[in-house]
């Protein structure tokens, strides 16, 4: 078995491994979109805070009915690097 993911794109590229299959549910299509955008976010050079706005707006409804448990993951580690990264204030 690999070693976990550390970084933020190696946790977006392990979200795109597990849920973007040609059997993706719509559930699952949705978690590779979210992190697909997050990557092309992350490898731009003109990011801006209009479009992780955009990304993190994905998350402002409560998890939609018959989402996993990715769909808090992957919120949880967008929202730890949109932190990290200076676009999200902390909260506290």
């Amino acid at each position: 078995m690999g070693r976990e993911p550390r970084t933020p794109r190696e946790r977006a590229v392990a979200f795109l491994a597990a849920y973007e299959r040609p059997d993706a549910g719509p559930y699952e299509r949705h978690v590779a979109s979210i992190a697909r955008r997050w990557l092309r976010i992350m490898a731009s050079r003109r990011a801006t805070q209009g479009a992780v706005n955009h990304l993190l707006a994905e998350f402002d409804e409560p998890r939609p009915m018959g989402y996993g448990c990715a769909w808090e993951d992957l919120q949880k580690h967008i929202v730890r690097w949109a932190t990290d990264e200076g676009w999200l204030e902390p909260e506290g």
